[in-house]
């Protein structure tokens, strides 16, 4: 047999699985230039461990906050607003209207999550006083009866905190990020116009939103108006281009976080939420050339002959385009993270794998002499 036949054989085998390794590598860890943006809609977080409060305060409940990491970058804390579900330490939570909740007197509840500490006079430990506003928001949300909790002085405090609660007022809790090109005039005079038009889910325009304008050699900040709309314009650009427009605005406090099936949680303050968008410019028209100098043609001896002068042509230059009571410390020691529950093995290594199989397929083909029968 001859080592000929089976190569041929193993490259019309092998060069599909490379590409199709290499094309999954590339789908999986793109370079920083092809960054997907960050993504519009719902605002979301993980779990990231335990808050300040107490354990089994009531019925094998524990009360207090938790540790919410936001849109993977910061950290926000957050009382439960489901007393009867359990608590999701791990998948995802993604922030949700008030009305689409479903939970009852959200705004009693956000008053007291947000304010608990500047109504009336609150406890010396934060620890009872956390337990106590936990207590008071299961009061407006479930009907929960915490008289029988074994500490006066925390069921003083949540009664106290119940009767002053006011009404707070809901901000958006989502956030889409869509922008526009559009070119005016002509030559020289073209103008590039770039909007940028922030609303919630339900279509609501978000107000006060700082919106940054970003291309080859430009860069402007704006602000959303009533409408949600921030606009830059780009007079007769050098180039066309893309444009990278860029959203900063919070997640107030008082947002309610969903996960799927278990204790919704509220917010008790305001945490950063970014968006990103990429629109491509119009076909941009360069300045033209400045005209040639007029030159003047030698004059001839000749008595009656006039001078002629010819003057260079101007020139523009073109372009193209089961319950689980919540995990809550019994100090106020900064929580732990929960370590990294993904597997060992990531998806590259098996691309790398096939690679250096098939590489070494070849190899050794190659050094196979070729044997009689």
């Amino acid at each position: 047999m001859t080592t000929t036949l089976r190569v041929s054989r193993v490259a019309r085998v092998a060069a599909p699985l490379l590409f199709a390794g290499a094309l999954g590598a590339m789908t999986l860890f793109p370079g920083a230039a092809m960054a997907d943006p960050a993504p519009s809609g719902a605002v979301t977080a993980t779990y990231a461990g335990a808050g300040v409060g107490y354990n089994k305060v009531l019925d094998g409940h524990a009360a207090g906050t938790v540790e919410l990491t936001v849109d993977g970058g910061a950290t926000v804390s957050a009382f439960c607003v489901q007393y009867a579900k359990d608590m999701a330490t791990s998948g995802t939570y993604a922030s949700t209207s008030w009305s689409g909740s479903g939970v009852a007197n959200l705004g009693k509840a956000a008053d007291i999550a947000v304010r608990h500490a500047s109504i009336g006079t609150p406890l010396a430990d934060p620890k009872s006083e956390n337990a106590a506003a936990q207590l008071a928001i299961w009061h407006y949300t479930d009907s929960v009866d915490f008289s029988t909790v074994p500490n006066a002085s925390i069921v003083t405090r949540a009664s106290a905190l119940v009767a002053a609660a006011s009404t707070h007022t809901e901000a958006p809790a989502s956030f889409n990020l869509a922008v526009a090109a559009k070119e005016t005039g002509t030559g020289t005079a073209s103008k590039d116009t770039v909007t940028a038009t922030v609303t919630t889910d339900a279509g609501t325009p978000v107000a006060g939103a700082k919106i940054t304008f970003t291309a080859a050699g430009h860069t402007a900040d704006a602000v959303t108006d009533s409408a949600g709309v921030a606009t830059d314009t780009l007079a007769a650009p050098a180039q066309a281009g893309t444009m990278t427009v860029d959203l900063a605005t919070q997640m107030a406090a008082g947002a309610v976080l969903v996960p799927a099936g278990k204790q919704a949680m509220i917010t008790t303050d305001a945490v950063a939420v970014t968006r990103t968008a990429n629109v491509a410019l119009a076909t941009a028209v360069a300045a033209p050339t400045s005209a040639a100098p007029t030159s003047k043609a030698p004059t001839t001896s000749a008595p009656a002959a006039k001078a002629h002068t010819s003057t260079a042509p101007t020139h523009h230059a073109s372009t193209s385009t089961s319950k689980v009571a919540p995990a809550v410390a019994t100090s106020s020691a900064p929580p732990k993270s929960l370590p990294y529950t993904g597997g060992w093995a990531q998806p590259w290594m098996f691309a790398v794998a096939v690679a250096g199989a098939i590489g070494g397929l070849f190899a050794r083909r190659k050094f196979v002499t070729r044997r009689g029968h």
